[in-house]
């Protein structure tokens, strides 16, 4: 039972279920024993998250500041293209007017890296 502000018991209503919710929050650790409410670029860390820290400290580990050029940079590229192709796809943006598409080939070119 719970109290209105005007005194009156009502019974408090079941809590709406989501499996697919429930079954991601076994993700975060943090979130079996805590309430987590900053979502900002301190998030809760994921099992996934930890595991790659970890991967990302043994690379460095073994191989030195040599991972940054012959693993990571490369693994920049490759998100850099993902995200890219996405955009093109129009995954991120529902509405695309002509205009716009006609230049995102130019503006994409601009997203290579440079060293």
């Amino acid at each position: 039972m719970t109290t209105s502000e005007f005194g009156m018991h009502y019974a408090a209503p079941a809590a709406i279920e989501h499996p697919e919710l429930v079954a991601y929050r076994s993700e975060f650790p943090i979130l079996q024993r805590k309430t987590y409410l900053n979502s900002c670029s301190l998030g809760a860390l994921s099992n996934r998250s930890m595991q790659g820290l970890a991967q990302f400290m043994e690379m460095w580990n073994e191989w030195g500041a040599h991972a940054w050029y012959e693993i990571w940079m490369g693994e920049i590229a490759k998100a850099r293209q993902k995200f890219a192709a996405r955009l093109l796809h129009g995954y991120f943006l529902p509405v695309v007017t002509s205009r716009m598409c006609e230049q995102w080939p130019t503006s994409l070119t601009s997203m290579e890296p440079t060293y």
